[in-house]
Protein backbone atom coordinates (compact mmCIF):
# COMPACT_ATOMS: atom_id res chain seq x y z
CA UNK A 1 0.00 0.00 0.00
CA UNK A 2 3.02 2.31 0.41
CA UNK A 3 3.83 2.38 -3.26
CA UNK A 4 1.99 4.74 -5.56
CA UNK A 5 -1.37 3.44 -6.72
CA UNK A 6 -2.48 5.10 -9.90
CA UNK A 7 -5.63 3.10 -10.48
CA UNK A 8 -8.24 5.02 -12.41
CA UNK A 9 -11.76 4.14 -11.31
CA UNK A 10 -14.75 4.98 -13.49
CA UNK A 11 -17.40 5.37 -10.87
CA UNK A 12 -20.33 4.24 -12.93
CA UNK A 13 -19.70 0.86 -11.34
CA UNK A 14 -21.36 1.06 -7.96
CA UNK A 15 -23.51 4.13 -7.75
CA UNK A 16 -26.73 3.13 -9.46
CA UNK A 17 -27.53 6.66 -10.63
CA UNK A 18 -29.27 6.59 -13.99
CA UNK A 19 -29.72 10.32 -14.59
CA UNK A 20 -28.37 13.59 -13.35
CA UNK A 21 -30.43 16.41 -11.86
CA UNK A 22 -28.79 19.10 -13.94
CA UNK A 23 -28.53 19.41 -17.71
CA UNK A 24 -25.45 17.47 -18.75
CA UNK A 25 -22.86 19.29 -20.85
CA UNK A 26 -23.50 18.75 -24.54
CA UNK A 27 -21.21 19.31 -27.52
CA UNK A 28 -21.23 22.91 -28.67
CA UNK A 29 -23.42 24.00 -25.74
CA UNK A 30 -21.26 23.89 -22.63
CA UNK A 31 -17.50 23.60 -22.39
CA UNK A 32 -16.15 22.45 -19.03
CA UNK A 33 -13.17 24.56 -18.00
CA UNK A 34 -12.66 23.45 -14.41
CA UNK A 35 -13.72 21.11 -11.64
CA UNK A 36 -13.95 21.42 -7.86
CA UNK A 37 -14.11 18.60 -5.31
CA UNK A 38 -15.14 18.97 -1.66
CA UNK A 39 -14.76 15.87 0.51
CA UNK A 40 -16.93 15.62 3.63
CA UNK A 41 -14.26 13.61 5.46
CA UNK A 42 -16.28 10.40 5.59
CA UNK A 43 -14.01 7.37 5.81
CA UNK A 44 -14.94 4.69 3.31
CA UNK A 45 -13.00 1.92 1.60
CA UNK A 46 -13.50 -0.95 -0.76
CA UNK A 47 -12.03 -4.43 -1.01
CA UNK A 48 -11.14 -6.27 -4.17
CA UNK A 49 -14.12 -8.07 -5.75
CA UNK A 50 -12.27 -10.45 -8.03
CA UNK A 51 -14.38 -12.51 -10.38
CA UNK A 52 -17.16 -9.93 -10.69
CA UNK A 53 -17.90 -7.34 -13.33
CA UNK A 54 -16.97 -4.41 -11.11
CA UNK A 55 -13.35 -3.26 -11.29
CA UNK A 56 -12.68 -2.88 -7.58
CA UNK A 57 -9.28 -2.96 -5.95
CA UNK A 58 -7.73 -3.57 -2.53
CA UNK A 59 -8.30 -1.31 0.47
CA UNK A 60 -8.29 2.11 -1.12
CA UNK A 61 -10.36 5.21 -0.38
CA UNK A 62 -13.76 5.10 -2.03
CA UNK A 63 -15.49 8.22 -3.31
CA UNK A 64 -19.03 8.76 -4.61
CA UNK A 65 -21.46 11.70 -4.75
CA UNK A 66 -22.38 10.74 -1.18
CA UNK A 67 -19.04 11.80 0.30
CA UNK A 68 -17.56 14.12 -2.35
CA UNK A 69 -19.35 17.12 -3.85
CA UNK A 70 -18.21 17.79 -7.43
CA UNK A 71 -18.81 21.18 -9.07
CA UNK A 72 -18.22 21.80 -12.78
CA UNK A 73 -17.20 25.20 -14.12
CA UNK A 74 -18.13 26.24 -17.66
CA UNK A 75 -16.74 28.64 -20.20
CA UNK A 76 -19.91 30.73 -20.52
CA UNK A 77 -22.25 29.58 -17.78
CA UNK A 78 -22.63 29.38 -14.01
CA UNK A 79 -21.01 26.52 -12.08
CA UNK A 80 -23.23 23.52 -11.36
CA UNK A 81 -23.00 20.81 -8.72
CA UNK A 82 -23.30 17.17 -9.73
CA UNK A 83 -25.69 14.69 -8.19
CA UNK A 84 -24.32 11.84 -10.32
CA UNK A 85 -20.94 11.23 -11.88
CA UNK A 86 -21.77 9.77 -15.26
CA UNK A 87 -24.21 9.97 -18.14
CA UNK A 88 -24.01 7.72 -21.19
CA UNK A 89 -26.06 8.25 -24.36
CA UNK A 90 -25.67 6.83 -27.87
CA UNK A 91 -24.01 9.97 -29.22
CA UNK A 92 -22.70 11.64 -26.09
CA UNK A 93 -21.24 10.71 -22.71
CA UNK A 94 -19.40 12.24 -19.80
CA UNK A 95 -18.14 10.97 -16.45
CA UNK A 96 -16.07 11.68 -13.38
CA UNK A 97 -13.27 9.35 -12.32
CA UNK A 98 -10.35 9.56 -9.92
CA UNK A 99 -6.87 8.26 -9.16
CA UNK A 100 -5.31 7.60 -5.76
CA UNK A 101 -1.65 8.27 -4.93
CA UNK A 102 -0.98 6.45 -1.65
CA UNK A 103 2.51 7.89 -1.14
CA UNK A 104 1.27 11.47 -1.50
CA UNK A 105 -2.06 10.78 0.28
CA UNK A 106 -3.71 12.55 -2.65
CA UNK A 107 -6.76 11.87 -4.79
CA UNK A 108 -7.19 13.53 -8.19
CA UNK A 109 -10.64 13.83 -9.78
CA UNK A 110 -10.98 14.12 -13.56
CA UNK A 111 -13.77 15.17 -15.91
CA UNK A 112 -13.99 13.40 -19.27
CA UNK A 113 -16.55 13.70 -22.09
CA UNK A 114 -16.95 12.62 -25.68
CA UNK A 115 -15.29 15.75 -27.02
CA UNK A 116 -11.97 15.03 -25.27
CA UNK A 117 -10.34 12.31 -27.36
CA UNK A 118 -7.07 10.67 -26.44
CA UNK A 119 -6.15 10.35 -30.12
CA UNK A 120 -5.87 14.16 -30.27
CA UNK A 121 -2.78 14.11 -28.04
CA UNK A 122 0.73 12.89 -28.68
CA UNK A 123 0.88 10.84 -25.49
CA UNK A 124 -1.35 9.48 -22.77
CA UNK A 125 0.35 11.80 -20.30
CA UNK A 126 -0.58 14.82 -22.45
CA UNK A 127 -4.15 13.59 -22.65
CA UNK A 128 -4.45 13.21 -18.87
CA UNK A 129 -2.87 16.63 -18.30
CA UNK A 130 -5.47 18.22 -20.60
CA UNK A 131 -8.47 16.90 -18.66
CA UNK A 132 -10.22 19.29 -16.25
CA UNK A 133 -9.07 18.04 -12.86
CA UNK A 134 -8.60 18.84 -9.19
CA UNK A 135 -6.88 17.16 -6.25
CA UNK A 136 -7.67 16.72 -2.57
CA UNK A 137 -5.55 15.34 0.24
CA UNK A 138 -6.66 12.63 2.63
CA UNK A 139 -5.14 11.60 5.98
CA UNK A 140 -1.93 9.59 5.73
CA UNK A 141 -3.39 7.25 8.36
CA UNK A 142 -6.51 6.68 6.25
CA UNK A 143 -6.25 2.89 6.47
CA UNK A 144 -5.85 2.91 10.24
CA UNK A 145 -8.90 5.15 10.63
CA UNK A 146 -10.87 2.86 8.35
CA UNK A 147 -9.81 -0.21 10.32
CA UNK A 148 -10.80 1.52 13.56
CA UNK A 149 -14.25 2.18 12.10
CA UNK A 150 -14.71 -1.58 11.67
CA UNK A 151 -14.14 -2.38 15.33
CA UNK A 152 -14.85 -4.41 17.36
CA UNK A 153 -12.78 -7.04 15.58
CA UNK A 154 -13.34 -10.71 16.37
CA UNK A 155 -10.41 -12.86 17.41
CA UNK A 156 -10.18 -16.28 15.79
CA UNK A 157 -8.70 -19.33 17.50
CA UNK A 158 -7.63 -22.39 15.52
CA UNK A 159 -10.39 -24.98 15.44
CA UNK A 160 -13.07 -22.65 16.83
CA UNK A 161 -16.10 -21.34 14.95
CA UNK A 162 -17.05 -17.66 15.04
CA UNK A 163 -20.22 -16.12 13.61
CA UNK A 164 -20.04 -13.42 10.93
CA UNK A 165 -23.01 -11.13 10.24
CA UNK A 166 -23.06 -10.44 6.50
CA UNK A 167 -24.49 -7.32 4.86
CA UNK A 168 -23.55 -6.14 1.39
CA UNK A 169 -21.06 -3.27 1.47
CA UNK A 170 -19.92 -3.98 5.04
CA UNK A 171 -16.97 -5.97 6.25
CA UNK A 172 -16.54 -8.11 9.34
CA UNK A 173 -12.92 -8.16 10.50
CA UNK A 174 -11.42 -11.20 12.20
CA UNK A 175 -7.90 -11.35 13.61
CA UNK A 176 -5.81 -14.47 13.88
CA UNK A 177 -2.41 -14.99 15.52
CA UNK A 178 -0.98 -18.49 14.98
CA UNK A 179 0.61 -20.26 17.92
CA UNK A 180 3.06 -22.07 15.63
CA UNK A 181 4.49 -21.72 12.14
CA UNK A 182 2.74 -23.82 9.55
CA UNK A 183 -0.11 -24.33 7.13
CA UNK A 184 -3.56 -22.98 7.96
CA UNK A 185 -6.89 -23.37 6.21
CA UNK A 186 -9.57 -20.66 6.29
CA UNK A 187 -13.15 -21.52 5.37
CA UNK A 188 -16.82 -20.78 6.06
CA UNK A 189 -19.76 -23.01 6.86
CA UNK A 190 -23.51 -22.79 7.44
CA UNK A 191 -24.06 -19.70 5.29
CA UNK A 192 -27.58 -18.26 5.55
CA UNK A 193 -28.99 -15.68 3.09
CA UNK A 194 -25.51 -14.82 1.86
CA UNK A 195 -22.62 -15.90 -0.32
CA UNK A 196 -19.62 -15.31 1.97
CA UNK A 197 -16.28 -14.19 0.61
CA UNK A 198 -13.09 -13.28 2.45
CA UNK A 199 -9.78 -11.52 2.00
CA UNK A 200 -6.82 -12.57 4.17
CA UNK A 201 -3.99 -10.10 4.74
CA UNK A 202 -1.10 -9.37 7.04
CA UNK A 203 -0.95 -6.09 8.98
CA UNK A 204 0.51 -4.37 5.89
CA UNK A 205 -2.66 -5.43 4.00
CA UNK A 206 -0.73 -7.69 1.65
CA UNK A 207 -3.08 -10.09 -0.14
CA UNK A 208 -2.49 -13.63 1.15
CA UNK A 209 -5.69 -15.50 0.37
CA UNK A 210 -9.30 -15.87 1.47
CA UNK A 211 -11.84 -18.58 2.14
CA UNK A 212 -10.75 -22.05 1.05
CA UNK A 213 -7.14 -20.88 1.06
CA UNK A 214 -4.27 -22.93 2.49
CA UNK A 215 -1.52 -20.55 3.52
CA UNK A 216 1.79 -20.69 5.38
CA UNK A 217 1.61 -18.41 8.42
CA UNK A 218 4.16 -17.36 11.03
CA UNK A 219 3.77 -17.86 14.76
CA UNK A 220 3.05 -14.70 16.77
CA UNK A 221 2.23 -12.64 13.68
CA UNK A 222 -1.27 -11.16 13.43
CA UNK A 223 -3.39 -11.56 10.29
CA UNK A 224 -6.65 -9.93 9.24
CA UNK A 225 -9.54 -11.81 7.64
CA UNK A 226 -12.09 -9.48 6.00
CA UNK A 227 -15.41 -11.29 5.53
CA UNK A 228 -18.05 -9.86 3.20
CA UNK A 229 -20.85 -10.80 0.81
CA UNK A 230 -22.37 -9.71 -2.50
CA UNK A 231 -25.98 -10.49 -1.68
CA UNK A 232 -28.57 -7.88 -0.73
CA UNK A 233 -29.88 -9.73 2.33
CA UNK A 234 -29.64 -7.69 5.52
CA UNK A 235 -29.56 -10.68 7.86
CA UNK A 236 -27.01 -12.99 6.24
CA UNK A 237 -24.54 -14.91 8.36
CA UNK A 238 -21.99 -17.69 8.29
CA UNK A 239 -19.54 -19.49 10.55
CA UNK A 240 -15.88 -18.57 10.12
CA UNK A 241 -13.25 -21.19 10.91
CA UNK A 242 -9.47 -21.53 10.66
CA UNK A 243 -7.79 -24.90 11.00
CA UNK A 244 -4.13 -25.39 11.87
CA UNK A 245 -4.44 -29.15 11.30
CA UNK A 246 -3.32 -29.09 7.68
CA UNK A 247 -0.94 -31.59 6.09
CA UNK A 248 0.78 -31.22 2.77
CA UNK A 249 0.62 -34.88 1.73
CA UNK A 250 3.84 -36.71 1.10
CA UNK A 251 3.75 -39.87 -0.99
CA UNK A 252 3.52 -42.25 1.96
CA UNK A 253 0.84 -40.12 3.65
CA UNK A 254 -1.14 -40.10 0.44
CA UNK A 255 -1.05 -43.90 0.24
CA UNK A 256 -1.68 -44.52 3.95
CA UNK A 257 -4.67 -42.19 4.14
CA UNK A 258 -6.09 -43.61 0.94
CA UNK A 259 -5.71 -47.26 2.00
CA UNK A 260 -7.05 -46.56 5.49
CA UNK A 261 -10.48 -46.24 3.91
CA UNK A 262 -11.16 -42.98 5.73
CA UNK A 263 -10.33 -44.22 9.23
CA UNK A 264 -8.12 -41.17 9.72
CA UNK A 265 -11.22 -39.09 8.99
CA UNK A 266 -9.25 -36.76 6.75
CA UNK A 267 -10.59 -34.68 3.85
CA UNK A 268 -8.46 -33.98 0.79
CA UNK A 269 -8.23 -30.83 -1.28
CA UNK A 270 -5.97 -30.14 -4.21
CA UNK A 271 -4.43 -26.85 -5.19
CA UNK A 272 -0.89 -26.98 -6.51
CA UNK A 273 -0.40 -29.95 -4.14
CA UNK A 274 -2.58 -32.44 -2.26
CA UNK A 275 -3.53 -31.36 1.25
CA UNK A 276 -5.23 -33.28 4.05
CA UNK A 277 -7.66 -31.52 6.40
CA UNK A 278 -9.91 -32.54 9.29
CA UNK A 279 -12.85 -34.57 8.00
CA UNK A 280 -16.09 -32.98 6.86
CA UNK A 281 -19.06 -35.20 7.60
CA UNK A 282 -18.84 -38.95 8.21
CA UNK A 283 -15.69 -40.99 7.65
CA UNK A 284 -17.43 -42.83 4.80
CA UNK A 285 -18.19 -39.52 3.06
CA UNK A 286 -14.56 -38.50 3.44
CA UNK A 287 -13.34 -41.86 2.15
CA UNK A 288 -15.54 -41.58 -0.96
CA UNK A 289 -14.36 -38.02 -1.53
CA UNK A 290 -10.69 -38.95 -1.23
CA UNK A 291 -11.05 -42.03 -3.44
CA UNK A 292 -12.72 -39.89 -6.11
CA UNK A 293 -9.77 -37.49 -6.06
CA UNK A 294 -7.33 -40.40 -6.17
CA UNK A 295 -9.18 -42.00 -9.07
CA UNK A 296 -9.01 -38.75 -11.03
CA UNK A 297 -5.28 -38.46 -10.38
CA UNK A 298 -4.61 -42.09 -11.34
CA UNK A 299 -6.65 -41.71 -14.51
CA UNK A 300 -4.72 -38.57 -15.47
CA UNK A 301 -1.45 -40.37 -14.76
CA UNK A 302 -2.35 -43.47 -16.78
CA UNK A 303 -4.06 -41.64 -19.64
CA UNK A 304 -2.46 -38.21 -19.95
CA UNK A 305 -4.22 -35.78 -22.21
CA UNK A 306 -2.23 -34.99 -25.38
CA UNK A 307 -0.65 -31.57 -25.64
CA UNK A 308 -1.66 -29.58 -28.67
CA UNK A 309 0.78 -27.27 -30.35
Amino acid sequence: MKKVLSVLLVLALAMGFGVCAFAAPEPGVKTVTGIEAVWNGEIAAIIDERGHHEIIYFLIPYFTPENVEITLHFEEDEPEKLTAWEVYNDDWSWYIYYSYDAEASAVTFYYQDSSIKQSSYESYEDYIAALPQTAITIPADFLQKYMDSLKPWTELQAGESKKAVLTKGKYEVFTFTPEADGLHYFYSENAVNAYPRAWLTDTAFTDIGGFNSIVELQAGKTYFLFVFTYTEEANGECDVIVSSDVRKLSGWQWVSELLSGGLFNRYWVRYSYYYSLPGKGSWTDNAKHNWAIAAGWIKAWLFPRPMYM
